[in-house]
């Protein structure tokens, strides 16, 4: 009688222990991957974290959120000014994430109101430029967009489209457009000025370095 009454306690225990191990183990992978996920976001350059603070000065901004797929390594990013349906100047660097690393793009461009007209910040981790009173920003944002993740918002002269930003007034005979929803190409053709900010992939590190040097697109004749 005692025998069988331990068989059916250790058979229980050995349950309860199984039991034990499973729920430390699922634990233990819930607060890995909850680990991981707020890795992530702070690898993420557009900080997150300081967003009120942006709002509340006002300030617009263009990328530091979208991330590479997969499987691609290397890659030119960009950011394109359009004024009077024209590219008029692009600022770009290379990028290729290290293994284990962050694929989150980072150049981002950061712009708001300063005491000498729009106050400009751009560029990369330990890369950065400013500048104040260009008017190329002075009521730029009036329809921005901007790429969350790895999926772009359209295509534009060979670039993947991570984020835009458009000026409030349309060039001259353009006006009937405003509401008007139509390409990037129609949009640079509506408005006066359009800053977009794009991807573009390439196979090495050494074409996308040849494609940063090269003459390429840096501006319409």
């Amino acid at each position: 009688m005692w025998g069988r009454a331990w068989r059916v306690v250790h058979s229980l225990l050995t349950i309860a222990l199984v039991g034990c191990c499973g729920y430390l183990l699922w634990r233990d992978s819930r607060r890995s991957d909850a680990e991981s996920s707020q890795r992530r976001m702070s690898e993420r350059l557009s900080a997150h974290e300081d967003m009120p603070v942006r709002h509340f000065l006002d300030v617009k901004w263009l990328g530091g959120d979208y991330e590479l797929p997969a499987g691609e390594d290397h890659c030119g990013v960009a950011l394109l000014r359009f004024e009077e349906g024209k590219l008029t100047g692009r600022r770009g660097i290379v990028f290729s994430p290290k293994p284990g690393a962050s694929r989150v793009v980072p150049f981002y461009v950061m712009w708001g109101r300063g005491k000498d007209g729009p106050r400009v910040v751009s560029g990369w981790p330990w890369n950065w430029g400013g500048s104040n009173g260009d008017p190329f920003y002075a009521d730029l944002g009036d329809k921005l967009s901007r790429s969350y993740g790895d999926s772009p918002l359209g295509d534009l002269r060979g670039y993947r489209v991570i984020g835009h930003a458009v000026s409030k007034q349309l060039r001259a005979g353009r006006e009937q457009f405003v509401d008007a929803v139509i390409g990037y190409e129609d949009v640079i053709k509506n408005h006066q000025r359009v800053l977009v900010l794009g991807v573009k992939p390439f196979p090495t590190r050494e074409e996308a370095e040849h494609w940063l040097d090269g003459p390429g697109d840096h501006a319409d004749p």
